[in-house]
């Protein structure tokens, strides 16, 4: 699977400077297999944990999610709260994972975490998407994306890489399911294209490659066991598990699900 991960994210990212910076990565580790499957968890416990993670719980509307996108933008700021890690130690952690990840994202998707991410940025709305629970879930867990509808300003096919009947809200969209993101005020901003489309390429390598399985069987599993083995075998479980809690430390996003950070 670590070899699938890497190769499919150099097909599927986009930019040409992150296709290069993966593609150099994985030469610098040949022919050492163990040092290239320590790339790709090391992808997998930052670029992909930062899509795939637990965000909260799921929101429940106040009232119908066709709302103006003022009051919910109102509703957001109200329930959005950053709270600072209580312990040094924690902090400095929480801090370095940020930077790996900030690093990555930068360098293949061109994408300036701390220009355009940085503090209250984060809660802005070209960074936030308003969905329905169970789509919510299936965005979260990397089973649902939007992909751009070329030369069609803000429109998305929506594609899942599970069977839409899972997902009933789907079914009442024409086929293909298209969407298109529109504001009743221009001052709102709409959400990032180039947020969207690294979303939509960390699901279609996690789809393609076998990881969302292997990241969901570890959720699973340490949801089951509850604790750690004796034996050591638990080891990957723990520093994965390690490695969410980390990226989790620094914020509660409230009421609407956060596309990249």
């Amino acid at each position: 699977m670590y070899a699938r991960v890497l190769g499919y994210l150099i097909v599927h990212i986009r930019t040409e400077k992150g296709k290069a910076t993966i593609a150099q990565e994985v030469m610098d580790c040949h022919p050492d297999g163990e040092k290239m499957d320590k790339l790709a968890r090391f992808y997998l416990n930052h670029l992909f944990r930062l899509f795939r993670q637990n965000k909260g719980r799921t929101p429940v509307p106040s009232d119908h999610p066709s709302r103006p996108s003022l009051e919910r933008h109102r509703n957001f700021d109200a329930g959005a709260v950053t709270p600072a890690p209580k312990h040094h130690s924690a902090a400095k952690a929480s801090a370095n994972f940020a930077g790996s990840v900030w690093t990555i994202v930068n360098n293949i998707a061109g994408i300036d975490v701390l220009a355009e991410l940085d503090g209250a940025k984060a809660h802005s709305l070209y960074n936030g998407l308003t969905l329905y629970p169970e789509i919510h879930n299936s965005f979260d867990e990397l089973e649902l994306w939007f992909e751009e509808v070329e030369d069609k300003a803000n429109t998305y096919k929506v594609v899942t890489s599970i069977p839409q009947n899972v997902i009933p809200l789907l079914q009442d969209l024409p086929q293909p399911h298209v969407v298109t993101f529109t504001s009743t005020d221009p001052t709102l901003a709409l959400p990032n294209p180039r947020y969207l489309e690294l979303h939509a390429a960390v699901c279609r390598v996690a789809h393609l490659s076998g990881a969302a399985e292997y990241l969901a069987q570890f959720d699973r599993d340490l949801e089951e066991k509850g604790v750690l083995a004796h034996d050591g075998s638990s080891a990957a479980l723990l520093a994965s598990q390690l490695h969410q809690a980390l990226h989790d430390l620094p914020m509660d996003l409230g009421s609407q699900t956060p596309i990249c950070v």
